[in-house]
């Protein structure tokens, strides 16, 4: 919940979008509560809201879980 709080106040505040438009955080797929991008038009975003060192240790279970995440596209 904490990741959709963030998201209604952070990135997706900023573009003018709904916390609502957002379906799962970075946690919720590492997790396998949710499965991600579903096809090449779906767009991911990134807003850090934590610490430094959470966000390596998000990435690095990502990376760990053989997830990869184009980050300029």
């Amino acid at each position: 919940m904490a990741g959709r709080t963030a998201a209604a106040t952070g990135l997706l505040s900023a573009a003018g979008l709904p916390a609502s438009a957002a379906q799962a955080t970075l946690g919720d797929v590492l997790r396998g509560d949710h499965p991600g991008r579903a096809s090449a038009t779906d767009r991911s975003g990134y807003a850090p809201v934590g610490l430094p060192r959470q966000d390596l240790a998000m990435a690095w279970a990502a990376y760990q879980q053989g997830q990869t995440i184009d980050l300029l596209s």
